[in-house]
């Protein structure tokens, strides 16, 4: 097949808003994901969209939270241009068919961690699947002439040709190779949340965009910020639950294993920024010698708690968890990427022509050291718009060339397989031993020594298993690790996400060298 199409990785609100809006610009693409339609974290996304909507707020407000959250390492330029940008994209979004719950004829706004306003714009407790239903449920009655899409395809190699870039894709079961080549390729592709031993992320969030973009040649920028979510629900049967930070925002207490508060003490108590949170319950976590804290929203009623939070209490009432009466179990997970795929200043373009980046794969400046709490779905659509902005009006030739072919399954030994396995549990057990909350020189250095045995192996069976998906995947979260980690070491200092037990204070001077003011350091290149 031969035509013109744009090429993007990732089937997120971020990669489905960027070929929504080429297609209204009448130009075609192919969005590729290696699982299915609804496996992405947008799907997982509870809380709702941050926009300046109610009388009292304003976007320098807005930006005023953003850049407190992110401690001194947002750009504050692209900061104000993405939030300064938010309500005229979200009223667009609204023009789509989006409806987000409203009290009366005004939005109904939440109130979460870091804002000084109410205004999260959401649906129920299901916002992000609400969004990416809209999107999917659009592309398919309207734009399926000019978007393909193409699930369960793993891009496990790209490489810059002189017509663009060509995309090799494999099935999970290895049955069908993918040749692809196009002149624009889009990177929405996610984090690498499923590169720590708790998070909660999807299965599939391995960071493939960061090292497909490194191999091109891209820079990864701030790859140690990654932010800790504090409330995702501690069940054996519940691996990576998310228990929304709306229910602080209306009024949900953290309480340890006494029954006393112990967020009171800050100035926003509950509703601190999530790095706060974090650090506060694990230090609870580990004066009291349990594995979790409690989060309280028992003042609240029945029926108010089922009808704003309807997936959470459903999903917990399975668990013989009532929230109207019981007290919810929760621990600290790895969350969200605050660094990502360096941009210009489009905030799409990469550093190669033709090959963009959007959504959380992008580092944009938004979120600096810690991002605020629902800032993500708003940077996936105005990033989104931009892209298809940049490539609309780019100059570039566009060319697009598809060729499949049926692969016989390799069979791999058993020894590959459960080599796979067990580095898989090792390097994710790494990250979150050496990589997680709290930091250390010593910690630090040990695991750069064993990721970088681990790297080696890993190119020893790279002959046998270079389009087996785990593998790949494993390539992926080991990349990503190696890179937060040189990055934790040469960040010799506490902010935001990060914590040094070693350099527990800010160290301004850092940016007077090797890194830049309010912008980001160009940290954990492997």
């Amino acid at each position: 097949m031969t035509e013109n199409r744009v090429v993007i990785l990732g089937t997120g609100l971020a990669g489905l808003f960027t070929a929504l809006k080429l297609s209204q610009s009448n130009v075609k693409s192919l969005v590729i994901t290696k699982g299915n339609l609804s496996q992405t974290n947008t799907w997982r996304a509870q809380g709702g969209i941050a926009s300046a909507f109610s009388k009292s707020d304003s976007p320098q407000n807005h930006l005023r939270d953003t850049l407190a959250a992110g401690d001194g390492l947002c750009s504050v330029e692209n900061a104000k241009r993405i939030i300064e940008a938010a309500p005229k994209t979200i009223i667009e979004f609204i023009s789509e068919g989006m409806e987000f719950d409203k009290t009366a004829d005004e939005y109904s706004l939440g109130q979460e961690g870091g804002h000084h306003e109410r205004r999260i714009l959401h649906v129920s407790d299901q916002t992000g699947k609400a969004m990416h239903s809209l999107l999917v449920d659009k592309i398919k009655k309207e734009h399926s002439n000019t978007i393909m899409i193409l699930e369960n395809a793993m891009a496990y190699k790209v490489d810059s040709i002189q017509t663009g870039y060509n995309i090799m894709t494999t099935s999970p079961e290895e049955d069908e190779i993918h040749n692809i080549k196009a002149r624009h390729l889009v990177l929405a592709t996610g984090g690498a949340g499923k590169a720590f031993l708790y998070t909660s992320n999807w299965r599939g969030a391995t960071g493939d965009g960061f090292k497909l973009a490194h191999d091109l040649g891209c820079e990864l920028i701030n790859a140690e910020l990654v932010q800790f979510h504090p409330t995702c629900l501690f069940h054996p049967k519940a691996q990576r639950f998310l228990i929304s930070e709306a229910l602080r925002g209306e009024g949900a207490k953290l309480l340890n294993h006494k029954g006393e508060r112990f967020m009171s003490s800050y100035p926003q108590a509950e509703l601190s920024p999530r790095d706060q949170v974090s650090l506060a319950i694990t230090k609870e976590i580990k004066n009291s010698d349990k594995d979790f804290v409690f989060l309280d929203i028992r003042h609240k009623s029945k029926d108010f708690l089922r009808k704003r939070f309807s997936s959470i209490f459903k999903f917990c009432l399975n668990l013989n968890i009532d929230i109207s009466k019981d007290l919810i179990p929760v621990v600290p997970a790895a969350h969200y990427f605050c660094g990502g795929i360096a941009t210009d200043s489009s905030l799409t373009q990469t550093n190669k022509e033709g090959l963009y980046a959007v959504g959380e794969a992008a580092y944009t400046g938004l979120h600096g050291a810690n991002r605020l709490a629902s800032n993500s779905l708003l940077e996936c659509l105005v990033s989104a718009k931009l892209c298809a902005e940049k490539i609309k009006d780019s100059k570039l030739q566009n060319h697009f060339e598809w060729t499949s072919q049926k692969n016989s399954p390799k069979q791999y030994s058993s020894k590959d397989i459960e080599d796979v396995q067990s580095l898989w549990t090792t390097v994710r057990t790494l990250s979150w031993n050496k990589l997680g909350l709290h930091r250390s020189k010593d910690e630090l250095i040990e695991a750069k020594q064993s990721l970088e045995k681990i790297e080696a192996k890993l190119l020893q069976m790279s002959k046998r298993l270079s389009k087996h998906p785990p593998f790949c995947e494993l390539q992926s979260i080991t990349f990503y690790a190696k890179a937060g980690v040189e990055g934790a070491l040469l960040r010799k200092e506490s902010r935001g996400c990060h914590y040094r037990l070693d350099f527990l204070d800010k160290n301004n001077d850092l940016y007077n060298t090797s890194f830049q003011k309010n912008q980001s350091s160009k940290v954990g290149l492997a």
